[in-house]
């Protein structure tokens, strides 16, 4: 158990740790039943040594429940011995109902916004190198155990230094977010588009449907890209080289396919 949010007498113990097993916040978490101690002194349920150190001598815990799950501890103590009743158990029992729900959903949704800060370009909010060279590791699998092919797709963006140069890294990177949202919306919503580092850029097109359908796409893309940017009173000139190439017809294996894209 870890306490992460503290006030009053509790003020200044934020990170402390407790036994799951020798405290009463535990015993509230093991049993998911609101916990009292009228005298910490007298009561073995209790974890005395953290008690002494606070001057804790009565609490009540009550469990944070949402849907059935117990996702932490609602605890307030006093100095004094005796001082909790059934009435402040039933007030505390309804501030709980809320402050479970709430701790729930934060939990869940952090992880959520974790795994995307992991897995996710933090400018242009693509899909990242890391996540981008799982998901085509993942596809080469189903093409040797289905046979469906994929296509890969290389994009180097042009004129990014001369812009950086000529009007500042703002504007260059108000380029690359352009060229990041031009590709995501000409691609389908199966196809992966992934910012891999700079001002160069990877699709996995999932299926491909031949290779005349990925030199078709290729062109789309290209003509996407390649329109002028306005961006404060200035026009801009986009431009993209953009390499391809197709499992199973240019190989089954990783650096194959990326040779294949980058000599095109």
């Amino acid at each position: 158990m870890v306490y992460r949010a503290v006030s009053g007498v509790a003020s200044g113990q934020l990170e402390l740790r407790l036994k799951l097993a020798s405290s009463l916040s535990g015993l509230c978490v093991l049993s998911g039943e609101i916990t009292r101690c009228i005298d910490t002194e007298t009561d073995n349920r209790v974890d005395r040594v953290a008690c002494r150190r606070m001057h804790i001598r009565s609490m009540v815990a009550i469990p944070l429940v949402h849907s059935g799950i117990t996702v932490g501890v609602l605890k307030v103590m006093s100095t004094l011995v005796g001082t909790f009743d059934p009435v402040d158990e039933a007030v505390l029992g309804l501030l709980a109902e809320v402050l479970g729900a709430d701790m729930f959903f934060a939990a869940k949704y952090a992880a959520d916004d974790l795994y995307y800060r992991v897995t996710h370009d933090g400018m242009t909010g693509l899909a990242n190198r890391a996540l981008f060279f799982d998901r085509i590791r993942n596809e080469l699998a189903r093409v040797k155990r289905e046979g469906i092919e994929f296509g890969l797709l290389m994009l180097d963006m042009e004129g990014l230094k001369a812009i950086n140069d000529s009007y500042g890294h703002r504007t260059g990177d108000a380029a690359v977010c352009e060229v990041a949202k031009r590709a995501s919306h000409t691609l389908r919503k199966s196809d992966t588009i992934a910012r891999l580092g700079g001002d160069e850029f990877g699709g996995i097109l999932q299926p491909t449907n031949g290779m005349s359908f990925l030199a078709e796409g290729v062109e789309i893309l290209r003509k996407a890209i390649c329109q002028p940017f306005q961006y404060e009173s200035r026009q801009l000139m986009l431009g993209v080289s953009i390499g391809a190439a197709v499992a199973i017809k240019d190989g089954l294996d990783l650096d194959a396919l990326f040779e294949h894209a980058d000599q095109l």
